[in-house]
């Protein structure tokens, strides 16, 4: 009996666990590279691992014919171990590729989605441990169900059905089409590995299933981190030269080139610190102005490509009004210019087409401001003369009026000294004498 349960448990357990390995060293090799992705891999490791020692403890617990309550406690423990796998999956799903920042009420929200019916099966499973409501084994060790039996099931139903419909969302909203297929197929395989354990009495099915899921998850995630640039957050120079034959054979549409003014003297003069904010900045605000289906790539220092997926010209020229728009509001401007592509003639001829068109309106931007300066410089040097011309004939009359003032005061003086003096000296009588004063 035990020879047939060594080799059971060899069969089951040694493509998991080799799947495991390769995975623990995979992520260690990667995790100077991707350190905060391989952490959030770590744990569902342990979870898988924990589930297979504990299926195993299970399986010799049924041959032996164990009823006790050792056998109930190892059975609850695998419920929830499968469950706490797919929530864990769930939550790296919603980190690597999720919509964003959450507000407080919506994050709320989120945890009571996520985090309810794993708490509800928790409680419901360890009632098996009191009760007969979820199930027990009988003298024989065979498994009886009770009321509350296929509680793990259903929950693990919810949680297949929450990443299957996240797959279809990341499609829809982020263009992840390649994710969206692993993470729909994971789903898949997952509730197929669960039905055939169920229905043929079968063993370690879902474990194979489930570590090699989460394998090919993670080499998948891995792989979209080299596709964008570390910094910005858009798509790299590589993913550009790829992405623009798949661009070809969908029919083309619009090639926008974008480039950030001033990027030099930001470095120059603010350190590049504030280059880097500036660059992030600006793939925001894009971000924010386009659709999954017009695609950002970073594919120079301080240039960006937008390829627009049946796009006309109006569009295109509606979308720049758009960013330009939006950039306004920040203290970083760019210069654009577009080109049609119709897939037919080389895409080389339309990125020229678009890259002098940007060159040009990085000409006309400069020549503006070179024209607001001059403007601004004459309106100054004419205030300036004002100013100066009015400070002048604010002196003169001053001046005036000081002079004036002093004649004033020295007029009544000298009237003063000619009456006192003809006093004291006289009058004058036509005969030429003298008349002195009484």
């Amino acid at each position: 009996m035990y020879d047939t349960f060594l080799q059971q448990l060899i069969q089951i357990n040694m493509l998991p666990l080799c799947l495991i390995l390769f995975l623990v060293l995979f992520l260690r090799f990667n995790d100077r590279y991707e350190h905060e992705l391989t952490v959030e891999f770590y744990p569902i490791l342990v979870f898988i691992l924990g589930l297979i020692l504990v299926d195993n403890l299970d399986y010799y617990s049924y041959d032996v014919r164990n009823n006790g309550l050792l056998h109930v406690l190892i059975a609850v423990i695998g419920y929830n171990l499968r469950i706490t796998i797919l929530l864990s999956l769930i939550q790296v799903m919603l980190k690597n590729t999720g919509p964003g920042p959450i507000k407080k009420s919506g994050l709320i929200r989120k945890r009571i989605i996520l985090f309810a019916p794993a708490i509800l099966n928790l409680f419901i499973t360890s009632l098996a441990l009191f009760t007969h409501l979820v199930f027990w084994y009988d003298d024989n060790g065979l498994i009886v169900r009770g009321p509350f039996a296929y509680t793990p099931h259903f929950v693990a139903l919810y949680y297949a059905v929450l990443v299957f419909a996240f797959s279809f969302y990341i499609r829809k909203h982020f263009g992840k089409t390649n994710e969206a297929i692993i993470i729909g197929l994971m789903t898949v395989l997952s509730m197929l590995g669960t039905y055939v354990e169920m229905q043929f009495s079968l063993r370690g099915i879902l474990i194979g299933i489930l570590a090699m899921a989460i394998t090919f998850y993670y080499l998948c995630l891995h792989i979209e981190y080299f596709k964008y640039d570390i910094l910005t957050g858009a798509l790299n120079r590589t993913s550009f030269l790829a992405d623009r034959q798949k661009f070809a054979a969908k029919g083309g549409g619009m090639i926008i080139m974008i480039d950030l003014n001033d990027l030099k003297k930001i470095n120059d003069e603010k350190g590049h610190a504030e280059g880097d904010l500036a660059l992030k900045s600006i793939v925001n605000t894009i971000n924010h102005c386009i659709g999954f289906q017009n695609i950002l790539y970073r594919v120079g220092g301080d240039e960006f490509v937008l390829l627009c997926k049946n796009m006309e010209e109006e569009g295109a020229k509606e979308l720049i009004g758009l960013i330009s728009e939006q950039l306004s509001k920040t203290e970083y401007s760019c210069a654009m210019g577009y080109a049609s592509w119709d897939g037919v003639t080389k895409f080389e001829e339309a990125y020229e087409r678009a890259d002098t068109y940007m060159y040009v309106n990085k000409r006309e931007q400069k020549e503006a401001v070179k024209t607001v300066k001059t403007i601004k410089t004459a309106n100054d040097d004419a205030y300036v003369v004002k100013t100066t011309t009015k400070k002048r004939n604010k002196s003169g009359e001053k001046t005036a009026k000081a002079e004036k003032k002093q004649e004033e005061t020295q007029k009544p003086e000298e009237t003063g000294k000619t009456e006192e003096t003809k006093k004291a000296e006289g009058t004058k009588e036509e005969d030429g004498t003298t008349k002195k004063p009484e």
